[in-house]
């Protein structure tokens, strides 16, 4: 039951309880001197039961019902029933108004506590997801939030994939029943995929009235699902399950729906952050690693290279002739190239190799791992699958092109980078001074 219709049943039993104890005081002033006494003796027990919640509406009530009963049986002395009543009246008003304010005071006392819990889940909420520095952090810190903070059985980030299918990306749970990290949804089950579809908030108080409910933990009473959106994107939806329905209701669901708002602005400032970090790192046409990155890059891997006493090779390449290419063809014609080349380049090195554009027509590839003949090697492989692409141009048109390419590796434990970088460019234009679509490196082999 909501608790809107509990304070209205507590609204009724408080009024009859006061009407019940306006009627009793009725009949007593008829039978007893002095009413003015008994009539004021009424007000703060008719004030008690208005304002009182049971037990002590009740407590009232009830003292003023046993005195009219003791009274009525022994029929005692006017006089002294006179005394014996307005002491009666005196404790049967004050006594529970005594209770009432202790009780008053410890629930006030309750709800500074409970507003101080919720002000300290919000802020830890607000910092720990804006503290995450990846996606997959802010999923599992809301799951950990959500949990914790309201005492949840279960709460779970479901997040769709290319095609709307729902995948638990992360989930805190008690008592599961195998519905974990990895799972997906069947299009159209469950509650969540409700709520992803009409991209609204979605409580249901019994799920075992439910026909779409996934059974998540084991005696679940009820459920809530609740869309992070981003503008009118659904990056995830947000699901908890409780035994007790009205946990989820009122401030319960309140706290969750916050929770997802904060979870979607997270959301959206690291991925912000890393479109920011992307486009520093790459360059903007072919959306290889940059310069920059790829001097950071080869610093780094010529430091583990020394450390581990492993290989470590570089190749420098560029487009012959490309000037003459944009003079004949035009600019758009040479981006395409370029662009094209990069595709290229990269599919034809490894997973493991570092492909970068140095600037212009100029490119570089960092081979870990990689000895001069297994460099050499994949350098000519990347100059035969250049000369076998034809590049699109303008109307339709392709054109066949050539690379030159020269290559260097580490020598000794004295090398550095800016060595490294030195000889690959120097076997880079004798590669050109040689006629042009050709590999040279150690020893100037072909």
């Amino acid at each position: 039951m909501k608790p809107e219709l509990r304070e209205m049943r507590r609204d009724w039993r408080v009024r009859l309880l006061l009407l019940a104890t306006w009627a009793l005081y009725g009949y007593i002033l008829h039978r007893t001197a002095a009413p003015w006494i008994h009539f004021a003796g009424a007000l703060p027990v008719a004030f008690t039961a208005l304002m009182l919640r049971p037990p002590y509406g009740a407590v009232s009530g009830l003292a003023v019902v046993g005195l009219f009963f003791f009274d009525f049986a022994f029929r005692w002395d006017p006089e002294i029933r006179r005394n014996y009543w307005e002491v009666g009246i005196f404790i049967a008003a004050y006594f529970p108004l005594v209770g009432y304010a202790v009780d008053w005071g410890a629930e006030r006392y309750d709800e500074r506590e409970i507003i101080l819990s919720r002000l300290h889940s919000a802020f830890r909420a607000t910092r720990d997801l804006h503290a995450a520095r990846t996606v997959e952090e802010i999923w599992e810190t809301t799951v950990d939030i959500a949990v914790e903070s309201r005492g949840f059985r279960n709460a779970t980030i479901l997040v769709p994939d290319d095609d709307g299918v729902l995948e638990v990306r992360a989930q805190r749970c008690q008592d599961p029943t195998g519905v974990g990290p990895g799972s997906r949804l069947s299009p159209g089950k469950g509650i969540s995929n409700r709520a992803y579809r009409e991209k609204e908030t979605v409580l249901v108080p019994d799920v075992r009235r439910d026909p779409d409910y996934v059974p998540g933990t084991l005696g679940t009473r009820a459920q809530i699902s609740i869309p992070l959106l981003s503008e009118d994107e659904v990056l995830a939806v947000l699901t908890v399950e409780a035994r007790d329905p009205d946990i989820l209701e009122g401030p319960g669901e309140m706290m969750l729906v916050s929770l997802a708002e904060l979870a979607s602005e997270a959301h959206d400032k690291v991925r912000s952050l890393e479109r920011s970090r992307r486009l520093a790192a790459t360059d903007g046409l072919t959306d290889l690693w940059n310069r920059r990155v790829l001097r950071a890059t080869l610093r780094s891997e010529m430091m583990r290279a020394h450390r581990f006493d492993r290989d470590l090779a570089l190749v420098f390449l560029d487009i012959d002739c490309f000037k003459d290419l944009n003079d004949t063809h035009g600019h758009p014609a040479g981006d395409a190239v370029l662009r094209r080349l990069a595709d290229v380049l990269v599919e034809a090195s490894r997973d493991s190799d570092i492909v970068a554009r140095y600037g212009g027509e100029e490119f570089a590839v960092i081979l870990p791992e990689t000895d001069h003949r297994g460099a050499l090697v994949l350098a000519e492989r990347m100059r035969s699958a250049v000369e076998e692409t034809a590049f699109p141009v303008r109307d339709g048109d392709e054109l066949h092109i050539t690379v030159s390419l020269g290559v260097a590796v580490r020598l000794d434990a004295d090398d550095s980078w800016h060595a490294l970088l030195r000889r690959a460019d120097e076997a880079l234009y004798r590669a050109k001074d040689a006629g042009r679509n050709r590999v040279r490196g150690p020893g100037d082999s072909t």
